[in-house]
């Protein structure tokens, strides 16, 4: 019946719940350490207490997101590489390549591929961005289902609370 209630109220299971709830591979504490040690690594703040009440609460949805997709094991830190390992939950067509992607801390260039695009474009030079994430082509991106774009853009919008 917990489980049941969490599920209506969007609350997350507890840890003891996680044996009982099939849909979760690892528990919250170990989630929420593995997201610290990427937030650590990709020199990511977490410290929110400057931040405005509003940008507080972005922020832990935020978090709460992507904790949902690593306690699934959608979504696995790979601290040697300092990456991201992440499991479609809609993969783009039936190739086995297609279904896990690796997501990588971009470098300034990324930003560049941006000016490929007019002002006016803002899409595709968002879309572009994400690309230079996983290494992959613009169209690659767009191909993608929103419930897997979601993470991406969650992970590139921790950099603005640095």
């Amino acid at each position: 019946m917990q489980n049941l209630k969490n599920l209506i109220s969007g609350a997350e299971p507890a840890p003891e719940e996680k044996e009982e709830n099939p849909k979760y591979k690892i528990d919250k504490k170990s989630a929420e350490l593995e997201f610290e040690k990427f937030c650590s690594d990709w020199d990511i703040d977490t410290d929110i207490d400057d931040l405005d009440s509003e940008d507080k609460e972005n922020f832990k949805n935020l978090k709460k997101r992507i904790l949902r997709k690593i306690m699934s094991g959608n979504l696995v830190y790979i601290e040697a590489d300092e990456t991201f390992s992440y499991t479609l939950i809609k993969p783009i067509d039936k190739a086995p390549d297609s279904k896990t992607i690796i997501i990588y801390r971009t470098k300034g260039q990324a930003n560049m591929v941006m000016d490929n695009y007019k002002d006016r474009e803002t899409i595709h030079k968002v879309y572009a961005k994400l690309a230079a994430m996983v290494k992959m082509p613009p169209a690659f991106i767009a191909k993608m289902d929103e419930v897997d774009l979601k993470i991406l853009q969650g992970i590139q919008t921790l950099f603005f609370f640095s």
